[in-house]
């Protein structure tokens, strides 16, 4: 092997790591001599698959946060072999030095090599998508039962308190508030410029109305 092709030698990336930005990245890559061969911050996105296309297939590494799956999803179809890190795993990496996007895309690189080091499985589009609707879900269930709280709340502060279930919110709650209307007072319109009690006030009930609604 002569000295020009140790040189283009070096040149070739074995190891790339990403530190991903919402419109751009910062890009450390590594040769087979665990030595840097290219560095690049604030490369937007086009470039950087552009110079992915033109590089020979590597790890390429990235840490995984929001949308990182479909970058790995894209880099792969350039015949790349993605890897997703952790980022508990980047931040015991990282020494004392001040913390900036290019040292975690070094960082990010340098754990391919790092003895035990686990990788975050890459979800195709349709994991993604299940995933997706299975938090939605339950965001949706969460704010559900703190409305639901918040109602029986309120109600229990004018004297009428109600069942804590799913059932009474779904089928028995507008008879329970029509039932007990004239324990929840209408605000005075002399009062309306003071701070508004969002219990005792029309708007409270308007709420509760389009709330059971939108949940139920």
């Amino acid at each position: 092997m002569n000295s020009t092709q140790v040189f283009e030698k070096r040149k070739i990336a074995v190891a790339i790591g990403i530190d991903l930005a919402k419109d751009h990245c910062d890009v450390v890559a590594y040769n087979a001599d665990n030595k840097i061969c290219f560095s690049k911050a604030n490369m937007p996105y086009p470039k950087l698959m552009e110079w992915l296309a033109n590089t020979q297939p590597a790890v390429v590494l990235m840490e995984s946060c929001k949308g990182c799956h479909v970058r790995a999803r894209d880099i792969a179809d350039l015949g790349h072999d993605t890897r997703l890190v952790k980022g508990a795993d980047v931040k015991a990496l990282r020494n004392v030095c001040q913390k900036n996007d290019i040292r975690d895309a070094d960082y990010i690189a340098r754990l391919l090599y790092v003895p035990g080091t686990k990788f975050v499985f890459v979800k195709n589009q349709r994991q993604q998508s299940l995933q997706f609707l299975q938090n939605e879900y339950k965001s949706f269930q969460e704010l559900r039962i703190r409305v639901g709280n918040q109602i029986h709340a309120g109600l229990e502060e004018f004297g009428c308190p109600a069942p804590k279930s799913q059932q009474f919110v779904q089928s028995r709650m507008m008879a329970h508030l029509e039932k007990n209307a004239e324990l929840i007072p209408e605000e005075p319109k002399s009062r309306r410029k003071t701070p508004r009690n969002p219990v005792g006030s029309r708007s409270f009930k308007l709420k509760v109305r389009e709330t059971h609604g939108l949940f139920y």
